[in-house]
């Protein structure tokens, strides 16, 4: 099933550095995906919540590079899925679209240490199958 795309005033969306794992943003990620929205290729939209804190506003699970490269272009409105995590975490739902199943072991222990509040028992329950979590 698609995830229905909105499209909402960019002024609306927060990134909140509690919840999303990175170590920050990479201005040439910026300028490419800047570059590749001016030029009118197709990117995914951003994944947001509707903040906790803040109904008015949503904040960014997945997204912040394509969501700078809009603020980058004079961009108004952004198009996006709003994701309702029913429960989950949404550090640890970043965090997996982050780095994905695949990426766990090159990030090791740079990803540990950015992201101090997830135990690595519960990342282990979410890929068992993956060498990085000694059990």
């Amino acid at each position: 099933m698609a995830k229905a795309v909105h499209t909402i005033p960019i002024t609306q969306i927060i990134l909140d550095e509690e919840i999303y794992p990175r170590s920050g943003v990479y201005p040439k990620r910026v300028s490419m995906f800047a570059e590749n929205i001016r030029d009118g290729f197709k990117i995914d939209p951003i994944e947001v919540q509707i903040h906790p804190e803040y109904g008015d506003k949503y904040r960014i699970l997945d997204g912040a590079h394509r969501w700078h490269a809009y603020k980058e272009i004079g961009a108004t409105e952004i198009p996006v899925h709003v994701i309702t995590l029913d429960g989950v975490d949404p550090l640890l739902y970043a965090a997996k679209k982050t780095i994905g199943p695949l990426n766990l072991a090159a990030c090791g222990g740079m990803f540990f240490d950015r992201m101090n509040k997830i135990n690595k028992i519960f990342l282990y329950s979410l890929y068992p199958e993956h060498p990085v979590y000694p059990v």
